[in-house]
């Protein structure tokens, strides 16, 4: 089989990647012999990838997954487990029969009436529930056209970096500021087209709060806290993404929804009373 094989040591992970080829095979319904002439290797090669004494690699996994016709979810399991980087799944036209983008939408019209927003990689905003209408007509009224017409979509990094966008209302400007700041420059170290908006934001930002803004700070959070004060009323959200699919298969690729949660009850009462409103243009 020349260098597509190389011998390795027992543990877990080998030998959790060899009962799942095994388990692929079997359930093709493909003998070892079939595949391994389909393969180009020897019928043992492929017995001691089977019984984790080989490791396959990249090129004779892929190949391997190919002739059995696995989901990419198995695909990406296999790759995962051999020490490889997944496949990336292609983000597609992304218009609005895909069929991502139409799962993401039903997950956030179900989370009216408060806010909740599908955006691409590109932190451009697709859709947005009309709980999420309501409070960005209220937080950012004036914010420009140019930048809430894009024919792209709503600029979601623009907007941020903007003296009339939803840092104007909110209860710690310099924190949250920071904490978008940091989220986008992480973003733009897997996703390069992002690294010149993200300047110019952080020179917007730094011009306004000043340098704190730019400090390093944690991404890694499982929520991200929002707070804006409108008037007599203060509001207060966390936030969570979600994703289509299975965690092995999550690119930078990816459409992303962000669902704002209200975190007590005047905020709850506050996001009732705007549906309940008149709705803006």
């Amino acid at each position: 089989m020349g260098t597509r094989m190389v011998e390795m040591d027992g543990g877990e992970q080998p030998t959790r990647l060899a009962e799942l080829l095994k388990a692929m095979r079997r359930q093709a319904g493909v003998s070892q012999f079939e595949l391994a002439l389909r393969l180009g290797i020897s019928q043992r090669h492929l017995s001691f990838v089977e019984i984790a004494r080989a490791r396959p690699s990249r090129s004779l996994l892929l190949a391997w997954i190919e002739e059995l016709d696995a989901p990419i979810s198995l695909c990406n399991a296999a790759l995962l487990h051999a020490g490889y980087p997944p496949l990336r799944l292609s983000p597609g036209a992304m218009g609005e029969d895909d069929p991502r983008r139409l799962a993401l939408e039903g997950l956030v019209r179900a989370h009216e009436p408060y806010p909740a927003i599908v955006f691409d990689p590109d932190r451009y905003a697709l859709s947005i529930t009309r709980g999420g209408w309501e409070l960005s007509c209220l937080l950012a009224a004036d914010l420009p056209e140019s930048i809430a017409n894009d024919p792209r979509g709503h600029d979601m990094i623009a907007s941020i970096g903007h003296p009339e966008g939803i840092l104007k209302h909110a209860l710690e400007p310099e924190v949250m500021a920071a904490a978008f700041l940091n989220q986008f420059k992480a973003e733009a170290w897997a996703r390069p087209q992002l690294r010149e908006r993200t300047h110019q934001c952080a020179l917007s930002l730094r011009a306004r709060y000043g340098p704190a803004v730019e400090v390093p700070g944690d991404v890694g959070a499982h929520h991200l806290q929002r707070a804006f004060k409108l008037g007599d009323v203060v509001v207060r959200f966390f936030t969570v993404q979600a994703v289509v699919g299975l965690p092995q298969n999550v690119s930078t690729e990816a459409l992303r929804a962000e669902l704002w949660f209200p975190e007590d009850s005047a905020t709850r009462n506050f996001m009732e009373q705007l549906a309940e409103a008149e709705p803006s243009a």
